[in-house]
């Protein structure tokens, strides 16, 4: 199975509006050698700069005549959205990855020559990137707000950026080894503020699903330090990680006595 990288000029074509109403469109294949099952990654050009969708081909080599056309709506040119080249494919939408995660500076850090201009394979860092992206949303580890980066050898935290919103380095290796120590202590992992387990309360697909926070908020370091996964990580459920983040400098302790005196009364 390969992987390719195919742009999306959304000045000619509105490819938010066709995934919101269609899970499936026909593309140009161009001259490009894919077979069914190979992974589609949409890049978005200016003013985004980003991959958006992962799609599967599941047709391949469709002359332009047999072209369906059923996503004209979405084309912005003044015809549909069908090129002049040779053959097409048919896509089908598999995920769609937030604005500001898969940009074209990440990109271009993990092997990505230049700008996307034409379809190209996905090199071998940015693979292991994404699959690892991918990895984190299915454990529904991360908030909105945090830019997922790319797991390293080195458990090290800090390097403040702005990437949309400010955000900070965070190894995935790090909130690894603190899930599994919390695993070993309980047997299982739930909030360590409120005591809310996913498994009891969703059934056991759904056990230890956690968010992991910072005690030490990162904001507050000033340069990058060496964290410890057991000291300075606890894994907390959505809402509580939430509170955590409002920006007004509750720490875990303080909201732990917040939600005890809450159930008290």
């Amino acid at each position: 199975m390969n992987k390719w990288i195919i742009p999306c000029n959304i000045k000619k074509y509105n490819v938010d509006g066709a995934f919101s109403k269609l899970d499936e469109l026909e593309w140009s294949q161009g001259r490009n050698k894919v077979e069914v099952g190979d992974l589609v990654f949409i890049y978005v050009g200016m003013p985004v700069q980003c991959i958006k969708y992962k799609c599967e081909i599941i047709e391949k080599d469709i002359p332009v005549e047999n072209c369906s056309l059923n996503d004209g709506e979405f084309s912005l040119i003044g015809r549909p959205h069908i090129t002049d080249s040779l053959l097409y494919m048919k896509i089908r939408l598999v995920d769609k990855y937030p604005e500001g995660v898969i940009t074209l500076e990440e990109m271009q850090k993990r092997g990505v020559k230049g700008r996307i201009q034409s379809a190209r394979r996905v090199p071998k860092d940015l693979e292991t990137y994404i699959d690892w992206i991918d990895d984190s949303e299915a454990d529904g580890d991360l908030l909105p707000e945090e830019v997922k980066e790319e797991p390293g050898e080195q458990i090290i935290e800090g390097a403040k950026k702005t990437i949309i919103v400010n955000s900070y380095e965070r190894d995935p290796k790090a909130k690894k080894i603190c899930k599994e120590h919390y695993m070993k202590l309980h047997g299982h992992i739930s909030c360590q503020v409120c005591g809310f387990d996913f498994g009891k309360e969703y059934g056991p697909e759904y056990a230890n699903k956690i968010h992991v926070h910072h005690i030490i908020p990162v904001s507050e370091i000033g340069e990058e330090y060496v964290i410890d996964p057991i000291t300075d990580l606890i894994p907390v459920c959505p809402n509580c990680h939430m509170v955590l983040h409002t920006g007004e400098g509750i720490s875990v302790e303080e909201l732990k006595k917040k939600v005890k005196k809450q159930k008290i009364k």
